[in-house]
């Protein structure tokens, strides 16, 4: 095919074409921008194990414009006992790294050791990994759902565990 017919064909073949209004090519060009991640309004530091891309997924999900969300992965084998990732010192040294970056907040996002240790120890855990993250304050996802239950004054909640917890995780969760 000649340069020429192809050109005819392709005018041709758009007439039938909608076009899009003036607004629409505007938020087409807009949603190509991407944020480089620099976090110009906060930075969030994640704490996950190396498996697992939902929190850091989750946490992009929900940041608003200028957050940026930095994830350090922690090498752990999802079958282990979830209390040797609390007590891993892989999480001290990501918690150094990220504290670097001086994020506004580290997210310690893993539920299961919150579960195996209870309550007292992710305070214990808490303190630890602050003072390894020098002072970046550090959020425990069971610790921070528990109260944003109570301050919500949820009265029935339904708790919805992965496939791959065991039974004796969801009922520690359970409780």
């Amino acid at each position: 095919m000649k340069r020429r017919q192809f050109i005819t064909l392709a005018g041709v073949a758009t007439l039938g074409s909608p076009t899009l209004p003036p607004h629409a090519l505007a938020a087409t060009q807009r949603a190509r921008w991407r944020p480089d991640g620099a976090g110009s309004v906060a930075r969030i530091g994640v704490l996950t194990p190396d498996f697992d891309p939902v929190p850091e997924s989750e946490m992009w999900t929900m940041t608003p414009t200028g957050v940026s969300i930095h994830a350090s992965r922690i090498t752990w084998k999802w079958n282990d006992d979830p209390k040797a990732f609390a007590e891993s010192t892989q999480v001290d040294t990501a918690t150094e790294q990220l504290g670097s970056l001086k994020p506004q907040a580290i997210v310690y996002a893993f539920t299961s050791s919150s579960y195996a240790l209870g309550a007292e120890a992710d305070d214990a855990i808490r303190a630890r990994l602050e003072r390894r993250g020098g002072g970046v304050p550090v959020v425990l996802t069971c610790r921070a759902a528990t109260e944003a239950l109570r301050v919500l004054e949820a009265r029935r909640i339904a708790l919805i565990h992965p496939p791959w917890f065991k039974e004796e995780v969801s009922a520690k969760g359970r409780d």
